[in-house]
């Protein structure tokens, strides 16, 4: 076991992760290129390359009213478990399809009716949840000019109250109004964001490829950054007030939110 601390934080412990056994490199891209969100019995999946598609939800009658059937962030909650609560129906259909110029990457989030999708193309879209309408887009860049290379977004969205957070490929992490798809704020990290954001108390989490996890205001400020040895492609979890980083140093870092 390791140990290793933060300049104003206490010991993050980690130990190292063995390759999945049975899975060449390319496999293991392969499955987790493909995202499946479950939202109040409506399946999206997502492929590089293939439109969004949704399949119908049940009827009213089938649905349980108490179940939370929205869908804000990487496997649906903090701690990832990817426990989706709706009903799905027995013989899905094609409902509606929206398109994106080079497909996506990143799964979409679901929140009171409506989907964000991210784009490779640069653009985070607001489509309406039951007939696929555009809403809204928000570029990653505000350059006027359509021509003009804009960073793609491969990491799912995080919706937390009305604000959606996206980070995209130069490692900026946006903060928006989800109602309307204006910016709030931006925080530029040293690489490309691939994870989603957790959200701790009154804290984002973020991690980049520049190698570290970054805790952040709902503002936007830097509170405090943890450095790892390598590259960080995945979403921080959260559970109890520990938060569980992996990256491509081959560790799995376990980090006391609390100290």
């Amino acid at each position: 076991m390791l140990t290793e601390r933060p300049a104003n934080s206490s010991a993050a412990t980690h130990a190292t992760l063995s390759p999945v056994r049975g899975m060449s490199r390319r496999q293991l891209l392969g499955a987790l290129a493909t995202t499946a969100s479950l939202a109040g019995g409506t399946c999206w999946l997502g492929r590089i390359s293939t439109p969004a598609i949704a399949a119908p939800r049940p009827p009213a009658a089938t649905q349980d009213p108490a179940a939370d059937t929205g869908w804000r962030s990487f496997r649906g909650s903090p701690d990832q478990r990817g426990l989706a609560r709706g009903t799905l129906a027995a013989n899905p259909a094609l409902r509606w399809e929206f398109s994106s110029p080079d497909g996506w990457v990143g799964c979409a989030a679901i929140a009171d009716g409506k989907v964000f999708a991210p784009a490779l193309a640069g653009f985070l879209h607001c489509l309406d949840l039951q007939t696929g309408k555009e809403l809204w887009k928000y570029r990653s860049i505000e350059d006027p000019d359509p021509k003009k290379f804009a960073p793609g977004f491969k990491a799912a969205p995080f919706i937390s109250g009305n604000t959606v957070y996206a980070g995209d490929e130069d490692g900026v992490l946006h903060a928006l109004d989800r109602t309307t798809g204006k910016k709030l704020w931006h925080f530029t990290t040293g690489s490309e964001i691939a994870g989603c954001v957790a959200r701790y108390k009154d804290h984002l989490l973020l991690a980049s490829h520049d190698s570290c996890l970054y805790c952040l205001s709902e503002t936007g400020t830097e509170i405090w950054k943890v450095q790892t040895n390598d590259r960080i492609n995945y979403s921080p979890a959260v559970a109890d007030h520990y938060t569980f980083v992996a990256g491509c140093d081959e560790h799995l870092r376990v980090i006391d939110l609390e100290t």
